[in-house]
């Protein structure tokens, strides 16, 4: 009550002063300081009546609940009054801010440099204590005194207000560290204050002389409340007296004499109950007290005063806990992190329970990581005031974000090497912190800061869920916040911000996403669409999506008038909310499988009944039902996922017949909207069919389509104003201002100004929305163009390779990683154009237009390369193309139908190929015009794909059948264009994401146009780094590699067809936005153009250079334009004068006029020609460049002996990564060249400067970490991860570079010795696992990897960017060599991890069918030789299916049909198991995998059948027992599996007469019948038919043969028998026969 009355005087002070008149800053500061001094005073006066004398208001409440709990006594409050004690620290806290402020306004508060000033000003300033000048820091502290807690207070707000005058102050560090010490000193007090107490409750008091200290009941800011501690003494005590005095000094003792303090000095009876008061002391001052002990005679027992007690704080007591929280605050806001994580760990400590030791956050062997859900102490809770508790709540916000910034954990950083499996344990870990917070906030019922804690999460995961890394705990952790978002709808759906806004829709949309994504990989299909549904409930704040097309039909009055006091970016809100729901839609419906969708739709439903109509049903039903929807719009959404659907069927032909009618729709609509007519077509194109639609739809899409029939009814020619005024004389004579007033002159010039405007408005209005419609369809229609793109060259594909067989009677040609590259001669790759074959530019003129009217004309000679000499020399004789196409075709008339017939295939292919580029061309721009950055690489990576396995296949097509659709000159002629339509559009893509700061710019413009993202030759090295490379190797936004490869392949083709002009203006552009980094590849180009333009422009008179647009330029603007600041310029071209006279006919005149314009645009430049300006600016660039950059390009050039030389240059400048390279590309170069021993010694110079070790290959095994199963440091180490610790040594490139070193050491070194072959060949293994470290979800254990498959190996980066760095041909013919000898070597568990690694590359990468197969059957064989059957069945089971095979197109792996799925086979079940037997018998009975059938692989199909009868082999070698003896079936002569479907009906029949009783001896001999009679067909195909010796055949057939022969053997051995004779008369020719020459070794080429 006392506290109530003196707040309420408080408040009404406070408005008493609001009425005054205004006053000056000094006095209204110094009116709160004294406000919150009175409130203070009422506060000490509530606790000086509330406080009771039992001991509860002596020390902290928190201090002593800590101390009990780590005592581990049960947690009893001692202080109830937790919330007076915080909210009086806060008063003490805002009365010193005011202070520290009020002093700054004086300019007297005390800082090191005027620290002298304020004691001589203070005391005469205290006189007039009626103004503010009297208020000084001498005041303030002589209020503080001895109150540490007050004082640490004071220093806190004082080095914050001298933080922000100065923020590079020494001394306010100082302040800090001193406000710290003196917090840990009132905690030490108050520590010794509480043991003291505790010890007098539980100890027995021995006899003593004189009495022991008193006990300190209570303390206020005025008063102390004593009571004498129990004393046994000789004598008996009859009466106490007590005494005190100040402390002073740092040894203080009360004497007798010190009786001054008031109420001290007084006699009370020793009978228990008596205690002391002492009142009136001074306010923060230090007292110390002590009894004298009296008989009852009045005689002072033991002759002298009582033990002294500790000095005593006159102040109630204070929370030091809460002091903590406010300097972890202060000391955050000064950036002092380590000061702030130093005060509040112990607050941690105190508030969170430690997790058990067995469950802390574990990454054991088999990857299964956990978090632990921190724990708060509930106890605590409940007696902790929430002032504390919202302190504590914001400082776990303070220390996470002092940990995300100390070690880079930003939500933006997902770069390669930003992304580790440290940065992914540390993210995972904070998480747990936030975790806390979120449970707290929940606990205080605090929406706002809930959402801040899901917040933070999804910040912290970010990069991982950005990545698709799938981990168990960021499933859990996203799982829990989006529970706590669902219960805080008014917080999601707060529209005050709307940025904020729409930032926590897209969270709780990818949040979602990712979720539902991997539950349902998981198969937790119920789970899934629980988080979908809370996604829905979420984000579904509107009623509907608005149509584009129009407005709704009734708009309420009421709506109408809300809307227009609404923001504009409110009205845009549901649009974008509901865009949110278009994925979770989708994967709902995945998740749920429905079906049930089986009537037709009439297109007036919810879009969602699409999703399971285009999932389940055909693609023509689908098409039809979706066209349904085209009015709608989200109609080319839908139609691009029926594409897609197509895509992954690979249904080609369809997908380009189904996109036709959806053009014709595009295109009528468009003309609808836009109001063109149609032009009527004579032959009648248009059916009485296309019209019903097109009517159909204008009246349907149209808005305002009555508005559009205004116009037909006007029959009637309304009059005008001035027909008015002329029927009207009178009306005409008045005056203007008079006649205008007339009612009837308002009415038709009214009527006359609508019929004008009406059609003004309507046009303006069709017009805007068809820019919406256009604008939100433009990604979907560079999707559409990029399928149609991927149709027409798997069409190309497709129907090539039937040419093929059909003609030449071959399997068709299949694009390979093993092809030789055509690039590798390449600008990009080699830095030179090589002497190639060029057109001019006539002659590519006249070959694009020959190849753009291919179709048009009926082709029917041999190849395009005739057709085009014909066609070239009608082209420049007198006769008129139409002749020659006459002629053409009567050739064609009179030639043979198989002959047009094979013309007609032609033509038909090379229409696919002209088709690849144009809709690329088309994707490429749509998506540059939106500004769809991503979906701009996706379409320029594409043509980048196409462009070089056309460019392969033509190669492969010439050498070995000499045809191919496209020449050589013809296939450059079709992709100039789009090669160099997509490096414009790059380049623009590049400056407008550096201006608006999306990709970080290296160097800003200094002489240049615009900044560079490239930074400049200063940062070139002259070649990759084998660690990650910032940011080049970034390539998560761009990828700026593959941008200048793709730039200077649309160089060398400019420079290969003559084209100068583009090519000046390319160079330059790219020149300007990397800063001329590359200018050594470029810019010789660039020379090499503009002189060729200046020899064009020398040949013609007019114009002569003064009239050129860049010279006008600079005479108007008075500035040059250099060949670094053309971007931006905008140039203009003087219209030239026409003096072609008409003269003759109009066909002359007509000639003469082109000719003209032609000869003056040629004469005419728009790109800087000056060649000088050009060179000064190289050389410049070159002197900024490093030698050993010039050298190693130099010498990749060359490849010759500079090499060498090089390396000696790279290892002086300390390029420890180009050195490798060199060293490695020289090794190669050596080997070739039969020179081992000089090869061996680069090769393992490499590796030691890769590990900056000498003799690494014999030391290697000292590295290693410690791999235990848990954290707990008693546990034994169980092995080393030695490819732990080589990634963290040597990086990414690093392990990969050793990899292939050691692979080829062990290969083409290490020949004789085996010993040291398989030590290179597991250095090489142990260094390729290191890529599999690179994220949490690769297992560690190899054991793990039987059945594992990888699907991202490393997130945020491009393995193979260079080719110098990582050549895939190299990195995948080492691993199978590496592979295939640990596998002789029968180390079959290191290789488990490898062929993950290696189905990863060939399928991932290289999308190879028959390696992916290869390395299948082979993991097969491992994992039988590792006994691991049920893993080996699965496996067999797979290729059965085709699971997982490599799709030539691009969305993954191949699409598998329903088929009968395998009975598993479970090697922990006995074999005589219902189930493994059906297993075994179903194996036995299927024949070849229709996937290897159509493969033809003969090798393919003999690795199968061996493996399999290898298999039954394995399994029956694990029953003990001597085989039945049962008929046996010999198979004589040559036999194949088709031929074998009696015997195996057979088979199968009497296995299942057996099933019922079946014993092991019955069942090991059927699997060793059945093995055997397979190994017999399959040694009976591989015999050659001419009896022709082994030693002949093929290496991988001698090794093939010898496995049959062994595996007999083993059969024979099985039972009992001995060998046949035939295993050791032929496996004689392989006695000196290594198992490392029978390998499928890497051919010496891919060393180059």
């Amino acid at each position: 009550m006392t506290l109530l009355c003196v707040s309420n005087q408080t408040l009404t002070d406070l408005l008493h002063c609001t009425h005054q008149q205004e006053k000056k800053p000094e006095e209204q500061l110094l009116l709160a300081y004294e406000l919150l001094d009175k409130a203070i005073d009422g506060v000490n006066l509530n606790c000086m009546l509330t406080a009771l004398p039992n001991g509860s208001s002596v020390v902290d409440h928190c201090y002593a609940m800590h101390t009990n709990y780590v005592d581990g006594d049960l947690c009893k409050p001692v202080t109830p009054n937790s919330f007076m004690m915080d909210l009086h620290l806060e008063l003490i806290q805002a009365q010193h801010r005011i202070a520290v402020l009020l002093l700054d306004q004086l300019q007297v508060l005390q800082t090191p440099t005027v620290r002298k000033n304020v004691s001589t000003t203070g005391p005469e300033k205290l006189k007039n204590s009626g103004s503010p000048d009297c208020f000084t820091e001498l005041s303030v502290m002589n209020k503080i005194r001895k109150n540490k807690l007050s004082k640490a207070i004071y220093l806190m707000q004082k080095a914050l207000l001298m933080f922000e005058k100065d923020a590079t102050c020494s001394s306010v560090h100082n302040f800090l560290m001193e406000a710290y010490s003196l917090i840990e000193k009132t905690e030490a007090e108050q520590r010794i204050l509480y043991s003291y107490q505790r010890y007098l409750e539980i100890t027995k008091r021995r006899k003593s002389r004189v009495p022991p200290p008193p006990i300190l009941l209570a303390r206020t800011h005025c008063s102390v409340t004593l009571k004498p501690a129990p004393f046994i003494s000789d004598v008996k005590v009859s009466w106490y007296c007590i005494l005190g005095c100040k402390a002073k000094g740092s040894y203080g003792k009360v004497r007798l004499n010190n009786n001054h303090v008031p109420n001290s000095g007084e006699a009370i009876p020793a009978d228990g109950k008596s205690i002391f008061e002492v009142k009136g002391l001074e306010t923060n001052e230090k007292y110390i007290f002590a009894v004298a002990a009296y008989c009852s005679n009045g005689k002072l027992i033991g002759d002298a005063v009582g033990e002294t007690t500790k000095p005593i704080l006159v102040y109630p007591p204070l929370s030091a806990v809460t002091t903590r929280m406010l300097l972890t605050q202060v000391a955050y806001q000064i950036g002092n992190y380590q000061l702030a994580k130093k005060v509040f760990s112990p607050v941690w400590d105190y508030f969170v329970v430690s997790p058990p030791q067995d469950d802390q956050s574990i990454v054991c062997l088999s990857n299964i990581m956990t978090i632990t859900q921190r724990r708060l102490h509930s106890d605590i809770l409940a007696e902790t005031s929430s002032i504390l508790l919202n302190l504590f709540l914001r400082n776990i916000f303070v220390t996470s974000d002092i940990k995300i910034k100390e070690e880079h954990l930003f939500c933006d950083n997902i770069k390669g090497n930003e992304i580790f499996p440290s940065q992914q344990i540390a993210r995972l870990t904070e998480c747990e912190r936030v975790l806390v917070a979120l449970e707290l906030s929940n606990y205080l019922n605090d929406s706002t800061y809930a959402l801040q804690a899901v917040t933070q999460c999804y910040g912290l995961l970010a990069p991982i869920i950005y990545h698709n890394i799938v981990l168990v705990p960021v499933v859990q952790i996203l799982i829990k916040c989006i529970v706590v978002l669902q219960g805080l709808p008014n917080i999601i759906h707060s529209k005050k911000h709307i940025a904020s806004f729409e930032s926590v829709q897209h969270m709780i949309a990818c949040c979602i996403f990712y979720i539902t994504k991997i539950l349902r990989s998981w198969k937790e299909y119920d789970l899934a669409v629980a988080i979908i549904n809370y996604g829905k409930k979420m984000l579904d704040i509107t009623s509907g999506c608005k149509s584009l097309f129009g407005a709704a039909e009734h708009e309420e009055g009421s709506s109408k008038k809300s809307s227009k006091t609404k923001k504009p970016q409110q009205i845009l809100l549901p649009e974008k909310i509901n865009e949110q729901l278009v994925l979770l839609e989708t994967h709902l419906l995945k998740l749920t499988k429905q079906c049930n969708v089986t009537t037709e739709l009439s297109g007036a439903e919810d879009p969602i009944f699409l999703y399971p109509i285009v999932l389940n049903w055909s693609v023509k039903s689908a098409v039809k039902e979706v066209m349904k929807f085209k009015q709608r719009p989200r109609f080319l959404e839908f139609f691009t996922q029926v594409m897609l659907k197509c895509m992954n069927d690979e249904k080609f032909q369809i997908m380009v017949e189904i996109t036709n009618p959806v053009h014709d729709f595009l295109k009528r609509r468009n003309e609808s909207l836009l109001g063109i007519k149609k032009m009527k077509c004579k032959e009648g194109t248009w059916s009485k069919k296309a019209a019903k639609p097109l009517q159909k739809f204008s009246a349907a899409v149209l808005e305002i389509g009555r508005t559009d029939t205004m116009p037909r009814k006007r029959n009637k020619r309304k009059e005008t104003l001035r027909e008015f005024l002329n029927k009207n004389p009178c009306v005409s004579e008045m005056g203007e201002q008079e006649r205008n007033k007339r009612t009837d002159v308002r009415k038709v010039a009214y009527r006359f100004l609508m019929d004008n405007l009406n059609p003004l408005i309507l046009n303006y209005v069709k017009r805007k929305r068809f820019h919406q419609i256009c604008l939100e369809e433009m990604p979907w229609k560079a999707q559409m163009n990029l399928y149609l793109a991927n149709a027409h060259f798997n069409l190309l594909l497709t129907k090539l390779g039937e040419r093929m067989k059909l003609k030449y009677g071959t399997s068709p040609v299949m694009v390979s990683f093993r092809s030789c590259d055509p690039s590798m001669f390449s600008l990009y790759n080699s830095g030179t154009v090589l002497p190639t074959g060029k057109l001019t530019l006539e002659n590519y003129k006249v070959m694009l237009d020959f190849l753009l009217t291919a179709k048009k004309r009926k082709a029917h000679l041999p190849s395009d390369a005739e057709e085009f000499s014909a066609f070239l020399n009608s082209k420049t004789s007198d006769d008129d193309v139409s002749k020659t196409q006459t002629g053409y075709e009567s050739d064609s008339q009179s030639g043979l139908s198989g002959k047009e017939k094979d013309q007609s295939t032609h033509v038909g292919l090379l229409d696919h190929v002209m088709k690849i580029f144009l809709y690329c061309r088309r994707a490429m721009v749509l998506a540059h015009r939106g500004g769809y950055w991503t979906l701009l690489q996706n379409c320029c990576r594409a043509l980048w794909n196409f462009t070089q396995e056309l460019q392969i296949l033509h190669k492969q097509a010439v050498d070995l059948y000499k045809t191919f659709p496209v020449s050589q000159d013809g296939f450059l002629c079709i992709s100039v264009l789009p090669f160099y339509l997509g490096a414009e559009l790059l380049i623009d893509m590049l400056i407008e994401l550096q201006n608006i700061n999306s990709i970080k710019t290296i160097e800003d413009k200094g002489e240049f146009s615009v900044p560079s993202c490239y930074g400049n030759i200063k940062n070139d090295s002259g070649g990759s780094s084998l660690t990650f490379e910032d940011p080049l190797d970034d390539v998560n936004v761009v990828d700026l590699k593959w941008i200048h490869d793709f730039v200077l392949k649309s160089l060398e083709l400019l420079y290969q067809v003559e084209k100068w002009e583009t090519l000046v203006s390319l160079a330059i552009q790219f020149n300007t936005i990397s800063h001329e980094r590359y200018t050594e590849q470029v810019t010789p180009l660039l020379v090499y153009a503009q002189r060729q333009l200046l020899l064009r422009i020398s040949k013609f008179k007019d114009p002569d250079i003064t009239q050129q647009p860049c010279v006008r330029y600079e005479a108007e603007h008075e500035q040059k334009i250099t060949c670094r600041n053309f971007i931006g310029k905008q140039l203009k071209i003087k219209p030239p004068t026409n003096e072609v006279t008409a003269a003759g006919n109009h066909t002359d005149f007509l000639k003469k006029l082109i000719s003209s314009e032609y000869s003056k645009a040629k004469g005419l430049l728009c790109v800087p020609v000056d060649v000088t300006d050009t060179l000064r600016c190289f050389r410049e660039t070159l002197e900024k460049s490093k030698y050993h950059n010039r050298s190693i390009r130099h010498s990749r050039k060359l490849l010759s002996l500079f090499l060498a030389q090089t390396q000696d240059v790279l290892q002086t400048s300390n390029q420890r990564s180009l050195n490798v390279q060199a060293l490695h590309e020289l090794g190669n170069l050596l080997v070739f060249a039969q020179k081992k021993r000089d090869a061996f010694k680069c090769w393992r110079q490499a590796l030691d400067s890769i590990f900056r070790k000498e003799d690494v290959l014999r030391t290697w095994k000292e590295f290693g970490a410690s791999l235990t199963h848990a954290t707990h440091s008693s546990s034994p180490p169980v092995s080393k991860d030695y490819s732990e610790e080589f990634l963290a040594k040597v990086g990414i490139w690093g392990c990969l570079q050793g990899a292939v070193i050691s692979a080829k050491i062990a290969q083409f070194i290490m020949t004789v010795d085996v010993e040291k072959r398989i030590n290179c060949c597991l250095l090489s293994a142990l260094l390729f696992q290191g890529l599999l470290r690179t994220t949490l979800p690769h297992p560690k254990a190899e054991r793990c990897y039987a059945q594992y498959e990888i699907l991202q190996l490393l997130p945020g980066l491009e393995l193979f960017s260079d080719r110098y760095r990582a050549d895939i041909c190299s990195v995948v013919a080492s691993l199978y060599y590496v592979i295939r000898e640990l596998h002789f070597a029968e180390q079959n568990l290191i290789i488990l991890p490898l062929l993950a690694l290696y189905q990863y590359f060939v399928s991932g990468v290289c999308q190879d069918l028959v390696r992916n197969l290869e390395a299948r059957i082979l993991k097969i064989e491992v994992l039988i030789d590792l006994r691991f059957f049920s893993e080996a069945f699965h496996e067999i089971s797979q290729i059965f299916y085709g699971k997982n095979m490599p799709s030539s197109v691009t969305a993954g792996c191949k699409a598998i049909g329903k088929m009968k799925i395998f009975q598993s086979f479970d090697s922990g079940k006995p074999l005589t198991s219902k189930e493994n037997i059906q297993a075994i018998d179903e194996l036995i009975n299927k024949g070849l995998p229709l996937m290897l059938v159509t493969i033809g692989q003969q090798h393919l199909l003999n690795k199968f059948s061996f493996v399999k009868a290898y298999f039954f082999i394995k399994v029956a070698a694990t029953i003990n027992c001597v085989p039945e003896r049962r008929m046996k079936t010999v198979c004589h002569g040559l036999t194949n599996e088709k031929s074998r479907g009696n015997l195996s009906s057979l088979k199968g029949n009497l296995f299942f007469l057996m099933k019922e009783d079946v014993t092991l001896s019955a069942l090991k001999s059927l699997l060793l019948t059945e093995a055997e009679d397979r190994l017999n067909i399959l040694a009976s195909e591989m015999e050659h038919p001419d009896d022709k010796d082994l030693a002949q055949c093929s290496a991988g057939d001698l090794e093939m043969m010898v496995k049959v022969r062994l595996q007999l053997a083993a059969i024979a051995l099985q039972r009992h028998q001995a060998a046949y004779r035939q295993v050791s008369s032929h496996t004689f020719c392989f006695e000196k026969v290594t198992p490392s020459e029978l390998c499928w070794a890497e051919p010496l080429s891919q060393l180059l």
